[in-house]
């Protein structure tokens, strides 16, 4: 029936968007505050999260990253019907070359690292890998290196690498000061191996001067309801 609706709406040229929640609506605040003009989408997936701040109004430049070759397909063709949008498939992380990532049957959980315990599996029957790609990888000092202009804009950095935002950052140690803000998944418990947590990540965003706005929630057990990660938004100080 929801379909039906707004596909009538469509052919009258209203288009129907649903309203966004108390923390997108403070995304969108902030993004105009310190007047973001390029999101580094990092672990794009197939798109998103760059739909849904367009959705959201934003309007300025995206630059999606996402390693996996199947996902960035997709992305790829939707990035294409935007303007100010492009995709890049490569992995962030601490060095350049290539590494092997387990992919997942659910492919938001496909990780470089390899998963530490049986939270996600027991929670979602379909986060268990069912194979590896060797995939590109690239730090964001040499992504900066490259595209050098950029740097002039006001920068937003969205990081959804699970358990490999750390790696991220560290290959963030020059172009990091031109970030205004962060958006990174963070876990309570360890899901990947050698991931730092909720409370040492919070601690470096702040060392790095960054301070935390607000928490969503994250990956959780549908069954004990037990909250695994959530999402902080973080800006600078």
């Amino acid at each position: 029936m929801k379909y039906i609706i707004t596909n009538i709406f469509k052919k009258l040229g209203v288009d129907i968007k649903r309203y966004p929640n108390i923390h997108q609506r403070r995304k969108l605040k902030l993004f105009k505050k310190y007047n973001i003009s390029l999101v580094l989408d990092v672990g794009a997936n197939v798109g998103q999260y760059g739909k849904e701040i367009r959705d959201l109004g934003y309007k300025g430049k995206i630059i999606s990253f996402e390693p996996l070759s199947n996902e960035f397909q997709i992305l790829n063709t939707l990035t294409k019907k935007h303007k100010e949008w492009r995709a890049i498939n490569v992995a962030l992380g601490d060095i350049d070359g290539e590494l092997e990532i387990n992919v997942s049957e659910m492919s938001v959980t496909s990780s470089i690292l390899d998963v530490s315990n049986n939270y996600m599996n027991e929670a979602y029957s379909n986060a268990h890998v069912i194979g590896k790609e060797i995939v590109k990888t690239m730090t964001l000092d040499t992504f900066f290196n490259k595209e050098q202009s950029l740097l002039n804009e006001n920068i937003f950095l969205k990081l959804d690498a699970q358990g490999y935002e750390d790696k991220i950052i560290f290959g963030a140690k020059k172009s990091l000061a031109n970030v205004m803000g962060i958006q990174i998944e963070m876990s309570i418990v360890e899901l990947y191996k050698g991931e730092i947590l909720f409370k040492e990540m919070l601690e470096k965003l702040n060392n790095l001067g960054f301070g935390l706005i607000d928490i969503k929630q994250g990956f959780y057990d549908p069954k004990t309801l037990d909250l695994y990660q959530i999402d902080g938004l973080f800006f600078r100080k």
